[in-house]
């Protein structure tokens, strides 16, 4: 595999893609030589890169951009996306650092992914602080253990946003404001509201078994696909419910739910509401919500 020291000298053309902090060429690593060689062990010693590499030093700060991708291959021991003397520019492609155990921040992450970011299973993480600002693709911070908030979570996710199984995830703010893809929160059983998430979610939105969760206030105003909020023990009440769901509303296996009161407005596909053991469902409900008799499909 070629070293990380011929990704460096290498020069970047045609990748209009990344900022122009990262490839203006007229700005040159003047840091000691000594700096760039500990960088660039460290890059060799922790990640498996594709693509080409720039280092830059902006206002003081050294800062490396890559045209690929990059994917942390030390996963057992490395504790920190860098060695505390650059931080991650832009990556074009994909950054990964799953299943990193020992990880507890990600500050210095990228400032920008072109396709996804995923930091799943990094069971020390605590915060997402320091995340990319912006992925064009998709997020994940699924199974972090440690995860108590979203905050710090990037600005704009083009993708999805995978946050489910976090079990001591117990509030969705700092969630971005709209998601291109869909929003996955299930299981994350410590979840009492969902106030924080996001107000528009293109693809589908997933709060299915959050066993904490009590109503549905904070939940997006739009879904563009379905709403799932199956098996959700302690949920009483569907007020605060999507105004609009474009594809099917599944509210099954809840048993506390004992009322329909606060359903979207309009529900573009079926509504699956069986196995509510406290929930009387009449004719006229079903008229107004066209609920599917879901009974014969084992739902």
């Amino acid at each position: 595999m070629r070293s990380i020291k011929n990704y460096l000298n290498e020069s970047i053309e045609n990748e209009d893609y990344l900022s122009e902090s990262v490839l203006d060429n007229s700005t040159i690593f003047s840091g000691r030589e000594s700096d760039k060689e500990a960088i660039e062990n460290w890059l060799n010693d922790n990640y498996k890169i594709t693509g080409r590499l720039t280092i830059k030093d902006i206002s003081g700060d050294i800062v490396i951009g890559c045209t690929g991708s990059v994917e942390v291959k030390n996963i057992l021991r490395i504790n920190s996306l860098t060695n505390g003397m650059f931080r991650w520019g832009v990556v074009r492609h994909y950054f990964d650092c799953v299943n990193c155990y020992e990880l507890t921040s990600l500050e210095g992450a990228p400032e920008k992914v072109g396709g996804y970011f995923n930091c799943t299973y990094c069971r020390k993480l605590t915060s997402l602080e320091g995340a990319p600002k912006e992925v064009g693709g998709w997020f994940a911070c699924s199974s972090c253990g440690e995860l108590t908030s979203l905050e710090g979570a990037p600005m704009t996710v083009k993708g999805d946003f995978n946050c489910d199984n976090c079990k001591k995830l117990s509030s969705l703010e700092g969630a971005p404001i709209e998601i291109g893809g869909n929003f996955d929160c299930s299981r994350c059983t410590n979840l009492k509201s969902l106030e924080g998430a996001p107000e528009i979610v293109r693809g589908v939105f997933n709060c299915s078994e959050c066993d904490s969760l009590r109503s549905l206030m904070g939940a997006p105003k739009e879904v563009g696909k379905s709403f799932d909020c199956i098996k959700c023990n302690k949920l009483t009440t569907l007020k605060g419910a999507p105004e609009k769901v474009g594809e099917e509303f599944l509210c099954f296996d809840c048993p506390r739910l004992t009322s329909l009161e606060g359903a979207p407005k309009k529900v573009g596909g079926k509504f699956y509401c069986s196995r509510c053991d406290s929930l009387t469902i009449t004719d006229d409900d079903r008229r107004k919500y066209n609920i599917r008799d879901d009974r014969r499909l084992g739902l």
